[in-house]
């Protein structure tokens, strides 16, 4: 007796860049285990290599399929530069030593190179690819509330920034990236006090980069704590007795704290670079999960910290990439305004912008000098007679 009591939902493509990195397996093997899309729902995988690179991806390939991972329906090798329609989700991890900050006076490091010109070449290409008729219909495609938008995840604030610029026709509202503002407030603030990260309240972060930024803890900072009615001008993090049990007192644990010396400690973590493929494949499942979340089930809202492209919410650059507390419902997001009447994160909004517009005249003028010169002007060389086989190679790395 077939008790099928919903239609099976076609395979989702996933297309994961630079898929041979250490971040990137951990990544997919949590994909294909149906931690991020769920059990039940067939992954069509394609890695994306560059040429040189498909016999080790064809190693990787057969490794995945001995695992035999039960929702893994195909597994394609692949150097053909991607078009937006050729996937439902993809993936960027990179081999930048800090995904949400370049290092100028390092740029011209080879890894530096490696990563721009792949990240280039596939946003130079990512829309570009697209006949006007055939982009028109897909625009209007990801609009129906029956097919979902696709999803494209990186791991740092960097490769937005490039998309955002470079990539012509990307919906603005269709690209994200974590942050580690959030987990290493918690971390910091966990070993500070003695107490298990799963013990604290929602963190709210906004940012720039790892170095300009500004988070908020709802109150009281422990969930199982209560705080009196009556406080010291409601800056108090914790109730009285939570006080004592950390023998502090109100001077060393209120909101001026949390905002000078935490932000401090903070800090000083994120300086370590704490980007190791265990935290960036980690933070990629559970972006991509939340994302995942309000679209399968309808109504359901997730809300979490994330690098998006702004729409200007709370004053933030329009089209600039930032982190932002957003609320995911559906297909569609919008930023959490839980802060929106605090003075203060207004003027670090206003500092947060002006970090995010210094990165954006640094960063795309270099990249789109890059892209001239080691993209386009391959392709300017041809000769007439060479056009017909430099308009086929030109499509894969």
């Amino acid at each position: 007796m077939n008790l099928q009591t919903e239609p099976v939902e076609p395979p989702l493509r996933v297309l994961v860049v630079n898929p041979l990195s250490s971040g990137s397996k951990l990544a997919v093997t949590e994909i294909l285990l149906g931690t991020v899309f769920g059990t039940d729902r067939y992954i069509d995988l394609i890695l994306l290599v560059y040429s040189n690179e498909i016999p080790l991806a064809e190693e990787f390939k057969i490794e995945l399929r001995a695992c035999a991972f039960s929702n893994c329906n195909s597994i394609q090798v692949s150097s053909d530069l991607p078009s937006l329609s050729d996937a439902d989700v993809f993936t960027f991890i990179t081999n930048f030593p800090n995904p949400n900050r370049i290092d100028f006076t390092n740029i011209e490091r080879e890894e530096y190179f490696d990563t721009l010109y792949l990240i280039l070449k596939i946003a130079y290409n990512l829309t570009t690819q697209l006949p006007v008729k055939e982009l028109v219909e897909h625009k209007k495609k990801i609009t129906e509330k029956k097919t979902h938008k696709p999803i494209i995840v990186a791991d740092g604030l960097v490769t937005l920034h490039i998309l955002s610029a470079i990539c012509k026709d990307l919906p603005p509202d269709i690209v994200f990236c974590p942050s580690p503002v959030p987990v290493a407030a918690i971390f910091v603030l966990a070993d500070y006090l003695k107490v298990e990260t799963r013990k604290f309240n929602h963190v709210y972060a906004w940012a720039a980069d790892d170095e300009v930024f500004h988070f908020e803890i709802e109150k009281p900072l422990i969930l199982d704590d209560t705080m009196e009615v009556t406080g010291k001008c409601g800056k108090e993090l914790v109730g009285n007795e939570m006080l004592e049990t950390f023998n502090f007192d109100y001077l060393q644990l209120n909101d001026a704290w949390l905002k000078t010396e935490l932000v401090e400690k903070v800090t000083s973590f994120l300086e370590k670079n704490p980007y190791g493929s265990i935290y960036r494949a980690s933070e990629m499942v559970k972006t991509l999960s939340s994302i995942w979340q309000s679209r399968k089930k309808p109504g359901h809202k997730v809300y979490v910290n994330v690098g998006v492209i702004s729409d200007g919410s709370l004053g933030t650059s329009k089209g600039y990439p930032c982190v932002l507390p957003v609320i995911f419902e559906g297909d569609s997001w919008s930023v959490n305004k839980y802060f929106e009447r605090d003075s203060f994160l207004l003027q670090e909004i206003n500092r947060i912008n002006k970090t995010t517009k210094a990165h954006r005249e640094k960063l795309i003028p270099y990249c789109k000098k890059f892209l001239e010169d080691n993209v386009i002007q391959q392709n300017l060389m041809a000769t007439e007679e060479e056009a017909t086989t430099i308009s086929i190679v030109s499509t894969n790395f």
